[in-house]
This record gives C-alpha cells, structure tokens and sequence, in this order.
C-alpha cells in the first residue's frame, strides 16, 4: 500500500483525497481481486490524472 500513496505524491497535478475500498481495503481480498481506488477533486484535474 505504501507504494500506491507513494505513487500519488509524485502526481503533478493533486487530487483532493485517494482512498482504496473494496475487498483489498478490508484485507479479505484473494489473488486476481481487483485494486479499487476512488479519487476526488476538481473535474478538470482529474481528466488530467487520468490521462497520464
């Protein structure tokens, strides 16, 4: 996990929050379950995270 938040400070452009939920976030999660990850902030902002 600490590799992902990691990997959010060196965005350029920041979002408002990240958070990972889902099966992984509770720790019950088993090979092949994906990683859910939820970003907030400005629209703008996030067509531009998500284009990189």
């Amino acid at each position: 996990m600490f590799i992902f938040f990691k990997c959010v400070d060196e965005l350029e452009v920041k979002p408002k929050s990240v958070w990972i939920y889902g099966k992984v976030a509770k720790g019950t999660d088993d090979y092949g379950d994906p990683l859910l990850v939820a970003i907030y902030g400005h629209v703008k902002n996030i067509d531009e995270l998500t284009e990189k």
